[in-house]
């Protein structure tokens, strides 16, 4: 398999990448291609990709954030036809490799399911492993929850989500003020929150003064 990065949106590559992207995820859980080219033109977003036989099969897009400089892991899917094949593994280590976060000293953060809700939670611990196994670690006494993109429907209800972290050592220590300033800039720069709402309130003055992480 081939790794790249995209730079150009009106790419074969970039085209590619979003058809995969709109089978992967439900609605509520997608921005529009639209605001994806947005973002990727002010490079405030950028794509990586794993290419075998000519075609992507793999791709991550990755939200860059400046104050407090930090990424986001914003999604990530292999095309349906190639999954279970190990793709997903070795496009990660490809991914961790030439973002050199530690020698960077930036943080990403991952926003997964809750493993504790929903019918498919077996499934959604299986990603929360596959994760661990690259040394991703899980706020696990944080509580996070996903805005809907869908906001036509009364029934589309924040989701229940846990953070995941990359790197954490010796030398990089998250600290509960750098979480609260992250997580506020997730929910007022990408999810269009205003930054006196209640919800957003909530969730960044609950986070704990000690953060378990594991």
């Amino acid at each position: 398999m081939e790794f790249k990065e995209v730079f150009d949106h009106d790419s074969t590559y970039f085209v590619e990448a979003m058809y995969i992207y709109k089978n992967s995820f439900p609605v509520r859980e997608r921005a529009s291609i639209e605001e994806l080219k947005q973002r990727f033109e002010k490079k405030e977003e950028i794509l990586h990709i794993g290419i075998l036989n000519g075609h992507i099969i793999v791709f991550g897009l990755i939200l860059v954030f400046k104050n407090p400089e930090f990424l986001l892991f914003d999604y990530f899917a292999v095309k349906e036809s190639q999954r279970n094949k190990g793709h997903g593994a070795f496009f990660l280590k490809y991914l961790f490799k030439v973002l050199n976060l530690e020698k960077q000293e930036k943080f990403m953060l991952f926003e997964l399911e809750h493993p504790n809700f929903g019918t498919d939670r077996q499934l959604r611990r299986q990603r929360v492993n596959f994760y661990k196994r690259f040394g991703v670690k899980e706020l696990k006494n944080v509580n996070y929850f996903l805005p809907s993109f869908e906001t036509t429907s009364e029934k589309f209800k924040p989701l229940e989500m846990i953070l995941m972290i990359y790197p954490i050592t010796e030398r990089q220590k998250l600290t509960r003020t750098l979480l609260r300033k992250m997580i506020f800039s997730i929910y007022v720069q990408l999810y269009n929150q205003s930054e006196k709402s209640k919800f957003v309130l909530d969730v960044v003055n609950n986070i704990p003064d000690k953060i378990e992480i594991g």
